[in-house]
């Protein structure tokens, strides 16, 4: 499944039990809305990590901003406003291209309006859900090398793949078949890539201080997070993988590091 475009047959809310911090907050007597594009409305993702607000749809800047002042015409008012521009030109287009430049333009203007127009005494926060890099090296998973051996799913980003065995295997071999592929992927990669067992990876705290039941049981056996700008191809993917020029998932500083801007208008 690509939590992005979904899956109609997954309940969002059987996949994502967790209240999320909107509903946390609508609970607290806060009212609470959610601006975004118009697609995303009713999408899976936005039930499983939105839901709890009131969703207004908002293909334009303007429109943007008048939904932001109206849902801040109340007191105890919080909106959230999304815009993918800068995402969308990263990914096709590249860090730092004339494209991504232009959608940063866009977000700067979307910002001005908003310190403009919102209702005086209103906090503004500007931030971003994650970095980017512009992919180098691509390794494509089982092409001239041993990656695929035992693999039944690839999951995951090129930046950062779960991989799933071969479960009857690793279940005859009490998870010793589990190290055996994990030194091969660490021989193989060397120092391209950080290879963590799903045990490795829950102890290191990549996912939490508290993984449950139901996020461990989908993890991937192993974890590979790329270094460098090195993506990692899926081999049934591999044209449309290719072709993205914007990556993360990794742990390098600039995917890593995320802008947090406030200020009191």
């Amino acid at each position: 499944m690509n939590p992005l475009k979904w899956d109609p047959k997954i309940d969002p809310q059987a996949w994502q039990v967790t209240p999320t911090l909107f509903e946390r907050a609508a609970a607290a007597g806060f009212h609470v809305t959610t601006i975004g594009d118009k697609r995303y409305a009713q999408s899976g993702f936005t039930q499983a990590s939105l839901r709890g607000a009131t969703y207004r749809s908002s293909n334009q800047i303007s429109e943007s901003v008048s939904e932001a002042v109206n849902a801040l015409a109340e007191p105890h008012s919080f909106a959230y406003v999304y815009t993918n521009i800068v995402d969308n030109a990263g990914h096709n287009f590249g860090v730092g291209s004339q494209q991504w430049l232009l959608a940063l333009r866009e977000v700067a203007e979307l910002t001005i309006r908003l310190a403009n127009e919102l209702p005086r005494g209103s906090s503004l926060y500007l931030t971003a859900d994650h970095g980017m890099i512009n992919a180098g090296e691509r390794i494509v998973l089982g092409q001239d090398n041993p990656l695929m051996n035992s693999v039944e799913l690839v999951g995951g980003e090129p930046r950062v793949r779960h991989i799933y065995l071969d479960s009857e295997l690793i279940s005859r071999s009490n998870l010793g078949y589990v190290d055996e592929i994990a030194a091969t992927w660490r021989e193989y990669l060397g120092n391209k890539a950080t290879i963590y067992t799903k045990s490795e990876a829950v102890s290191a705290g990549l996912f939490g201080v508290e993984v449950r039941t139901q996020s461990l049981d989908r993890l991937g056996d192993l974890i590979a997070i790329a270094q460098d700008e090195i993506v990692f191809i899926d081999p049934t993917r591999v044209e449309k993988e290719s072709a993205i020029i914007g990556q993360h998932g990794g742990l390098s500083a600039a995917e890593v590091e995320i802008p947090l801007l406030g200020a009191v208008i």
